[in-house]
């Protein structure tokens, strides 16, 4: 599982880590691997965010912020709360074995990708 925290939706950089999960999908798919995004944003922000880029994985609304507290990954802007831009790799029995908390939107996608690959070599 790759559970990608991006901070909101229809942001610029949220918008292209999007595009570039969107891009190499079909080879996360190849490597039996279920990408998932998440931002504290409601299910009616994440309907839009996915229907305007056509995303072809779900993106999970974690509003009470109860996933983004359980990976301590929560930012407070003042009154604001998001989800910080961090990314787990999770395996099958539910270990997370790659914890990505310095991403960059253009290239974090191909990272990730590249580490299912050498992971899936390990194992």
């Amino acid at each position: 599982i790759v559970l990608y925290f991006y901070p909101k939706d229809n942001s610029s950089g949220c918008t292209q880590e999007a595009n570039q999960f969107k891009a190499l999908y079909p080879h996360f798919i190849k490597q039996n691997a279920v990408v998932l995004g998440v931002s504290l944003d409601d299910v009616a922000s994440h309907q839009k965010f996915s229907e305007k880029l056509g995303l072809p994985f779900p993106i999970l609304a974690d509003n009470d912020h109860k996933l983004a507290n359980e990976f301590g990954i929560v930012r407070n802007l003042g009154l604001a709360k998001i989800a910080r831009r961090e990314t787990f790799l999770i395996d099958p029995k539910a270990n997370i074995v790659y914890h990505y908390s310095s991403v960059n939107t253009q290239t974090h996608a191909d990272q990730v990708l590249a580490d299912i690959k050498k992971y899936a070599q390990v194992k």
